[in-house]
């Protein structure tokens, strides 16, 4: 059975998808059509709404434990919007790589 695109969906994936955009990793559209079924921008637009539904505050869970005080005031009140506005660049200009 394949994985239902965002079928489980966390604090920490958040903070991830967060943290390698930032640091510009490239995404590989092959891995996200074969175990997605779907293509980049999709999957981006699906990973947005999907944010866009968590509520800030929520981040913290899951999260607070493996963070320190400055982080952890980023997660509450920068996070969720910062990765919104990554996930919406590289869906207008990707950055992509294949296997």
């Amino acid at each position: 059975m394949k994985p239902t695109c965002c079928q489980v969906f966390t604090s920490r994936d958040v903070f991830d998808i967060y943290y390698f955009m930032k640091q510009k990793t490239p995404v590989n559209e092959e891995i996200i059509r074969k175990r997605i079924e779907k293509d980049l921008t999709e999957y981006l637009d699906i990973c947005i709404a999907r944010i866009e539904k968590t509520k800030s505050s929520a981040l913290l869970s899951g999260l607070g434990d493996l963070v320190d005080t400055n982080l952890k005031a980023f997660v509450r009140t920068k996070l969720r919007d910062e990765t919104i506005q990554l996930l919406r660049m590289y869906r207008k200009y990707p950055l992509t790589t294949k296997s």
